[in-house]
């Protein structure tokens, strides 16, 4: 019988009451920096996310906006730049809470490059670092050994955002052992548990979850509803027993 093997009856029943989010810590993942992508629209929602955030629990969270060739092109000035200016409305509001830098990087022509410039604003600690990385929705992308490859010669750990949302993924289950055989770390969202996204990204999160596969879950918010759905999704039996597993990696960053 396997660490998660009871899931299989309780992975959809819900507690009265959130997960220990000191457990977590840290969020690594959520768009929070105003104004660079579909996350926060301005300073005002940013302040108001991070708000509802600290009400969770939550001791530390890393901003991580798209970088996207064609569509959210941040360079890591604009990112910096806009970091520290909503550091300075966080504090002007009071709200006793750490507050980092990262980006999801698309992985797209301009993820190449930055690799080959060493133009990475990854997470981590004193040592380790990690670049987060997401991947299509809709097709498969070709190169994706080689990316890990590269990823990691540059010194970084690969996490792989939100697996259970592409489909070409959960409909062949095989394939995420492959990865993780790899080196590829998982971020599970935390609110495909109570069916935010469409697809099987549901019930995929769950069996990540039981199979032991889950390094790293996070918000993923990009506006206050994604925020205020927390309250549900962390009630949920499966992320109680992940959380206290101590298989979770968000503590160490």
């Amino acid at each position: 019988m396997g660490l998660f093997s009871f899931f299989s009856k309780k992975k959809n029943e819900k507690k009265a009451h959130n997960i220990d989010v000191s457990l977590v810590k840290t969020d690594i993942h959520a768009h929070l920096l105003p104004a660079l992508d579909d996350g926060s629209p301005d300073m005002e929602e940013s302040v108001k996310m991070i708000e509802g955030m600290k009400v969770l629990g939550y001791e530390k969270l890393i901003c991580t906006p798209h970088v996207m060739h064609g569509y959210y092109q941040n360079s890591s000035e604009i990112i910096l730049k806009t970091f520290k200016e909503l550091k300075q409305a966080v504090a002007e509001k009071g709200i006793d809470i750490q507050l980092e830098v990262s980006a999801e990087y698309n992985f797209d022509r301009e993820l190449l490059k930055r690799l080959d410039d060493d133009d990475i604003i990854s997470f981590g600690n004193d040592d380790y670092q990690y670049l987060l990385f997401e991947l299509s929705y809709f097709n498969e992308p070709m190169g994706l050994d080689n990316l890990i490859v590269k990823i990691k010669e540059k010194d970084y750990i690969p996490v792989l955002a939100h697996p259970e949302r592409y489909p070409y993924f959960s409909g062949s289950r095989e394939k995420y052992s492959a990865l993780q055989s790899k080196g590829v770390l998982f971020q599970m969202n935390i609110n495909s548990l109570s069916g935010l996204y469409p697809g099987g990204a549901k019930p995929t999160a769950e069996w990540l979850i039981e199979q032991g596969m889950v390094q790293f879950i996070a918000s993923d918010a990009h506006r206050t509803e994604h925020v205020e759905l927390l309250n549900e999704s962390l009630k949920f039996e499966c992320l109680h027993s992940l959380a206290e597993s101590g298989q979770l990696m968000n503590p160490q960053v």
